[in-house]
């Protein structure tokens, strides 16, 4: 599905609004810092306008899948590669190994760059199983 090969099809996942309210999107990126330890940082990818509004520089992805977590805590664990994630249903939690916790509700994007290290935790905070798109990243 070549659509899915860029990430402009955000507009069309529930963030229109978004696009109008500001020409950038936000979303928090999970890192590895010196030591190790993964933490968060907000970010936010910058919109150009175009013919349809707003839409970011094409991103080179690997591929897309949808996931179901059942909502049970995932221990210490790397994603394998860079990639985002887009919450579609249900509350994702993440615990970084510097101890920050930060909810990622429906709509809300995280880009997971904790290759290395200690990594993190995922969980459910209603213990209710979370729908996602995840993307990961070529570079």
């Amino acid at each position: 599905m070549k659509l899915f090969t860029k990430l402009t099809f955000l507009m069309y996942l529930g963030l229109g609004s978004a696009l109008h309210a500001s020409q950038s999107i936000p979303y928090t990126v999970l890192l590895t810092d010196e030591k190790g330890n993964s933490y968060f940082k907000a970010a936010k990818e910058e919109l150009n306008p175009t013919k349809i509004g707003f839409t970011s520089p094409e991103l080179p992805v690997h591929h897309v899948f949808f996931g179901k977590s059942p909502g049970k805590e995932q221990n210490w664990h790397n994603p394998s590669k860079k990639l985002f994630i887009i919450v579609l249903s249900g509350v994702m939690q993440i615990e970084t190994s510097r101890g920050e916790i930060k909810n990622f509700n429906p709509g809300e994007i995280l880009l997971a760059e904790d290759i290395t290290g200690k990594g993190h935790k995922t969980r459910s905070p209603n213990n209710k199983p979370v729908n996602y798109l995840a993307i990961p990243l070529i570079k």
